[in-house]
């Protein structure tokens, strides 16, 4: 009944404008020719920020270079209210609003609009990127439940990366960095055009020997956390006429990286990923303000973490300080349960073979409804398939396919008043069929300033990996070792509510952009894990061995 009510709610929010516009215009020359930025990502619209429903942060090519940024990690320290950390050397946390964890998973991060999201780790794998820091030309972020725009992976905000086109660069383009840490980056990019068709390649290179080595404490050592990086990506957009564009991208990486917890440097091992991405966008312009796009992408990640520990005789030797060997293995564990039959191997952990690959496509229709009122509506399915032992507890594959919905509408009555209002709805096989609304209303006491009231409904599907996870170690598939995570049966979708008010001067001329959101968000049925003891109808090895539970048990204000 409650999910009812929500999408209910959100219909309702979404059409009352159309009950009352008139026939004011809605782009001025300020919005075409000005200073003023423009975004795209918090309503899937082209808007000056202060008109946006949501709170936006723009970081610009001159200000990474500004801040003299070398990672990911680097660049989201400048965004307000987020949590941007190292979890080791190489690998990345990028969070808001305090929810920062290993894995994050409610950041929508999008390159030109393709959703880098991976359904195996559910969240982002900032080596898939395929681009160095010198091919953004702009990045746009949300500050916010973006769900009722981009649907589930935005539950706390969304991130668009936008790169340069070919266009706005022509011939060689060659930099490199180095540093402590034997830091290395480089990127070579060559852009040119013929005829219709404008083009891009790009080669980036990037090694670093990660954190230094822990000098005090119980746990000394090196900590094994470098990485090597090498990515190609190819970008074309050809222009057959005045309304037509076509625009592909292609890109491969591999990365060789350090895995692990910076608590035990002693157990670090080295990750290979391989990425790979094809992205193809095809616009029409129907008239001077309609238009349409279909994108198509596909990416897929493709994992290695293999760790020989040893013999199992040897290590069962220095669990129990004295002497096992081969032959005595398989007595050993009768001795635990008659019915085992296990010799002497190797005992292999790491996540071992894993890979995940998504296909998506989408269709977007911009429309002109009256001088006052404008809106954006479209449809898209996604498919995502993972396959990983470590993962979902076999060797096979497991696939989920999800469908949505979504639209938006602004209406500007007046020079003073923007309304905006969207919903998104998704159905898929894990939680069945979703809504995420929202409504903004914006005051423009005058040209550079703005005050905003919002209120938004989010839901989360979780990903795949998060609904089937059966991570753990089982020797020979007759005993368990280690019990890391698994999911409850009855999972389901995450709830937001968030209300917001904000307030937004601007002053080009100063180069001044001040924005202050106060805010409240409530997060009911949150995935959080809890503690049970393993109960699978197989030998245990150790009987105090415990899983992580995932299930909807975090409640949050």
């Amino acid at each position: 009944m409650p999910r009812k009510k929500h999408l209910t709610v959100a219909v309702c929010l979404f059409y009352c404008p159309l009950l009352y516009c008139n026939h004011e215009g809605f782009i001025t020359e300020d919005d075409l020719l000005g200073d003023l930025p423009a975004v795209t990502s918090a309503s899937r619209m082209s808007q000056p920020l202060s008109h946006v429903p949501a709170s936006v942060t723009i970081i610009d090519q001159k200000m990474i270079k500004a801040s003299g940024a070398l990672s990911w990690v680097d660049i989201f320290r400048l965004v307000p209210g987020f949590e941007s950390y190292s979890i080791n050397g190489n690998r990345y946390g990028i969070s808001t609003h305090g929810y920062g964890r290993e894995f994050p998973n409610h950041l929508e991060i999008m390159v030109d609009g393709r959703s880098i999201y991976d359904p195996n780790f559910a969240t982002i794998e900032w080596g898939s990127l395929g681009i160095s820091l010198d091919d953004i030309d702009h990045i746009e972020v949300v500050r916010g439940s973006n769900a009722p725009a981009y649907g589930s992976n935005a539950f706390l905000g969304a991130v668009n990366i936008i790169t340069r086109k070919p266009v706005q660069d022509q011939g060689w383009h060659v930099s490199a960095t180095t540093g402590a840490r034997s830091t290395r980056n480089s990127n070579i990019r060559y852009s040119g055009s013929t005829g219709k068709l404008d083009y891009r390649a790009s080669l980036d290179y990037e090694h670093n020997e990660g954190f230094p080595s822990v000098s005090s404490g119980d746990d000394l050592g090196p900590m094994e956390d470098g990485k090597e990086k090498i990515a190609l990506t190819l970008r074309g957009m050809y222009t057959p006429n005045i309304i037509d564009t076509f625009d592909a991208q292609v890109g491969f990486s591999h990365s060789n990286m350090g895995w692990g917890d910076a608590d035990h440097p002693d157990e670090y091992s080295r990750v290979n990923f391989k990425n790979q991405f094809q992205s193809l966008k095809w616009n029409r312009d129907l008239n001077t303000t309609d238009y349409l796009q279909v994108h198509f992408f596909r990416n897929k990640i493709e994992g290695e973490n293999y760790v020989n520990l040893g013999l199992v005789s040897d290590l069962l030797s220095d669990a129990l300080n004295t002497t096992i060997t081969p032959a005595q293995v398989p007595a050993f564990f009768q001795m635990i349960d008659p019915g085992l039959n296990i010799q002497d191997q190797s005992y292999i952990t790491g996540f071992r073979g894993i890979e995940s690959e998504r296909y998506d496509i989408e269709l977007e229709h911009h429309l002109q409804l009256t001088n006052s009122l404008r809106t954006t509506w479209g449809a898209g399915i996604r498919y995502d398939r993972i396959e990983g032992e470590s993962v979902l507890g076999h060797d096979d594959q497991s696939s989920l396919t999800s469908r949505r919905l979504f639209s938006h509408m602004e209406w500007r009555p007046s020079r003073y008043w923007t309304l905006n209002a969207g919903l998104t709805v998704e159905d898929n096989s894990i939680v069945n069929t979703i809504g995420s609304g929202r409504i903004g209303i914006n005051y423009h006491l005058n040209e550079f300033n703005t005050f905003r009231v919002g209120y938004a409904l989010g839901k989360r599907s979780p990903s795949l990996a998060e609904a089937k996870e059966f991570n753990a170690d089982i020797l020979d598939q007759q005993i368990l070792v280690t019990a890391v995570r698994r999911t409850s049966e009855n999972i389901e979708e995450e709830r937001l509510r968030s209300y917001e008010l904000g307030y937004l001067a601007q002053y080009p001329s100063m180069g001044i952009t001040f924005d202050v959101r106060l805010f409240r968000e409530e997060i009911r049925d949150g995935l959080e894990n809890y503690q049970e003891p393993v109960n699978l109808g197989i030998p245990v090895l150790f009987p105090d061995e415990r899983f992580a539970v995932r299930d909807n048990t975090w409640n949050q204000t």
